[in-house]
């Protein structure tokens, strides 16, 4: 997979639509896989490495899937806000598009995920297409299941990650389950685990019918455990389905409270603010437009309006070009004839030819007479003299005056007058609907119900979170002890009578439970050795460095060293812990044998000179085929960036403007540009 191209509209601090090109380039046959964007703090890195997954993931862009309102807010906040205001504009979107080989089959597909403000809600589109039309037989429904299986976001937080995330990796001491989660996702375990489960219920179910003597091994406190938490978790859900049935008696209270405010003329009062909102917006576009007509008036307006003079002016400027190439080309062949007259008349000219003297004279007269008759000013610049005499950039730019004059200056003129008169007439309707509100002294007893109502709401939802955080709890419980339970009668189901059916499903998860259990020593022993690889290239102190092992049981990791002795993780300096982590990240993503690109955002964090000139020399050129890298000046700093330079494609540099509250993109690094930037 490489990504080929990043588009952002009103993201942030990245006001108006931004493209950026991140296809690696070669050199010479030579790789360059190197993106590198720079910028100090605050200037929309961050920003820009968050698109990238917010774009193919959307809600999924975390750990969790968020609860739509909380998406919502997360998304409000992010669109970019108007200089000098609260305003914030109404519409977002960012796009990513990369090219995917499968099975020797390279297509090009994007991913476009846009978002649109109406008042407190967001709505959300979502578009994929596969070489520039969408995929036939899928729904748009099934269009965000497909990019997760493309690119499983599992996967994809290893080869996207951050500085905080290196920074967890590195100062958490007990990172068997950031492993154990890892392994899961390299190796396809979460399907089996559930196949699994499914087999322990089914046999479990099986066994108890046939079982001809119940609790023969031990378990009976458990099992009046089990009973007791299921009589607590009922209890529990009945509450909660009262509270909740009486939350919706409030609810019909309210809109039926509501419904008499809409009588009164309520629904306008209700829209008040909206109204207000939506004068304050027109007033804004109003004022926009209004300026780029100033703009067009005060620039080349004027010259709209004479266009016979302005043609006039080109066909002169033209003219006078065609005069400057006549001149110009005249001294060049005023010089050449001198120059060959010159040579003509010399003896060394007439060496090898038996002419006599006369003949010589005669045929340089001819010459002479015939270089003169070429060399006579053409009839139409004879008696031209130019009146304007602009230099040729003064020139092409007085044209391009004109062009515009002419052709775009109309056209925005016209536009932007008919935006004006639109929103106008949007301001005034919507000012006439905002005075339409009733008077506070006939909606005020019943806006006091509803206040009263709404508190009685507030309550009863605080109860009905309370009871759902038990029933949490009590459901969790039961696992446990589930989990309990599911170990005793592994045990049992050695004494007992099992059918056919039962054993069969034993065997089956036996041969999972194998599976699994090869599958992990097998992979833990080759991650063991990738680890060691990558810590060797990253780490100074790799010489006293014997092994490290991934324990297959517990995914601990073990750093042996050449003494015999044992390094643990918390004796490593904090440099060398953040080695480690990426060591570890790299290690996973060569164990995943998918070719993904690498997107790391502040990756150097706390680390010395020999560390950094490892990572810069051996991690960033070599780990992928692509690495796209947000850095600050500090981080990536000049030394760093020669030495990277044969590497890089292309640089980008985010400079915020605080003027305007926004952030500029321009081509280039902090201290110099590459080729492709």
């Amino acid at each position: 997979m490489i990504i080929t191209k990043l588009v952002v509209q009103n993201i942030g601090l990245f006001k108006g639509t931004h493209v950026f090109d991140l296809n690696p380039s070669q050199d010479d046959g030579a790789d360059k896989p190197i993106i590198l964007i720079g910028g100090k703090n605050g200037a929309g890195k961050t920003t820009l490495f968050q698109a990238i997954r917010l774009c193919l993931y959307g809600n999924n862009i975390g750990s969790y899937k968020r609860r739509q309102r909380d998406y919502d807010h997360y998304i409000s906040s992010i669109f970019h806000r108007v200089s000098g205001s609260s305003l914030q504009l109404d519409h977002a979107s960012v796009s990513l598009e990369f090219e995917y080989s499968h099975l020797g089959q390279r297509d090009l597909y994007e991913v476009q995920r846009s978002w649109k403000r109406h008042g407190p809600s967001i709505d959300e589109s979502l578009s994929v297409t596969k070489n520039g039309i969408e995929i036939p037989d899928l729904d748009p429904s099934q269009w965000q299941e497909f990019v997760n299986e493309l690119i499983p976001p599992g996967i994809s937080q290893l080869f996207f990650f951050d500085g905080e995330k290196i920074k967890r990796l590195a100062e958490h001491e007990d990172d068997e389950s950031q492993l154990k989660e890892s392994f899961k996702a390299l190796l396809g375990l979460n399907l089996v685990e559930q196949l699994a489960t499914d087999l322990t219920i089914y046999s479990t179910r099986q066994a108890k019918a046939q079982r001809d003597v119940e609790n023969t091994i031990g378990g009976e406190e458990l099992e009046a455990t089990e009973a007791n938490l299921l009589e607590q978790l009922e209890r529990a859900q009945q509450a909660l389905a009262q509270k909740k049935a009486l939350r919706d008696q409030v609810v019909g209270q309210i809109e039926r409270f509501e419904e008499r405010i809409a009588q009164e003329g309520g629904g306008f009062a209700k829209k008040r603010m909206q109204r207000k909102f939506e004068m304050n917006q027109l007033d804004h576009d109003i004022e926009v437009e209004r300026n780029n007509i100033r703009e067009l008036c005060s620039n080349l307006f004027p010259f709209a309006l004479t266009p016979k003079y302005c043609n006039r002016l080109k066909e002169n400027l033209l003219k006078e070009e065609q005069y400057l190439q006549y001149q110009n080309a005249r001294k060049l062949y005023d010089k050449l004839t001198t120059e060959l007259s010159e040579h003509i008349k010399s003896s060394s000219f007439w060496t090898d030819l038996n002419i006599t003297k006369q003949s010589q004279q005669k045929l340089q007269q001819k010459l002479k007479d015939a270089i003169e008759k070429q060399a006579r000013p053409s009839s139409d610049f004879r008696d031209y003299v130019p009146v304007h005499q602009l230099s040729p950039r003064d020139q092409q730019t007085v044209l391009a005056w004109i062009h515009q004059a002419l052709n775009d200056v109309p056209n925005l003129l016209s536009t932007s007058t008919k935006k004006l008169e639109d929103y106008t007439r949007q301001r005034r309707h919507a000012e006439s609907l905002y005075n339409r509100a009733p008077d506070d002294d006939v909606l005020s007893p019943l806006m006091h119900e509803i206040k009263e109502l709404s508190r009685e709401l507030g309550q009863l939802e605080e109860h009905i979170r309370s009871d759902a955080e038990e029933i949490r709890q009590l459901e969790w419980k039961l696992i446990e002890c589930k989990r309990v339970l599911d170990e005793r009668d592994k045990r049992r189901r050695s004494i007992e009578v099992q059918s056919s059916r039962v054993r069969i499903a034993q065997a089956v998860r036996n041969v999972l439970d194998e599976y699994v259990t090869e599958l992990q020593e097998s992979k833990s022993k080759e991650l063991s050795e990738l680890l060691f690889q990558c810590y060797a290239k990253l780490s100074r102190k790799v010489s006293s460095i014997q092994r490290i092992e991934v324990s297959p049981a517990d995914f601990g990791v073990t750093i042996y060293e050449k003494g015999g002795g044992i390094t643990p993780k918390k004796g490593l300096s904090v440099g060398e812990k953040q080695i480690y982590a990426v060591s570890m990240l790299w290690a996973l993503t060569i164990a995943s044998r998918r070719p993904l690109p690498y997107v790391i955002d502040t990756p150097l964090g706390r680390l010395d000179s020999d560390h950094r000139r490892n990572l810069v020399t051996e991690f960033f050129p070599k780990a992928s085929h692509q690495m796209i890298i947000f850095s600050t000046d500090t981080e990536i700093n000049e030394a760093n960036f020669s030495q990277l330079q044969g590497w890089i494609s292309r640089c980008y540099h985010l400079s915020f403007d605080a003027d305007e509250a926004r952030t500029i993109v321009n081509t280039g690094y902090f201290w110099g540009r590459t080729e492709g930037a």
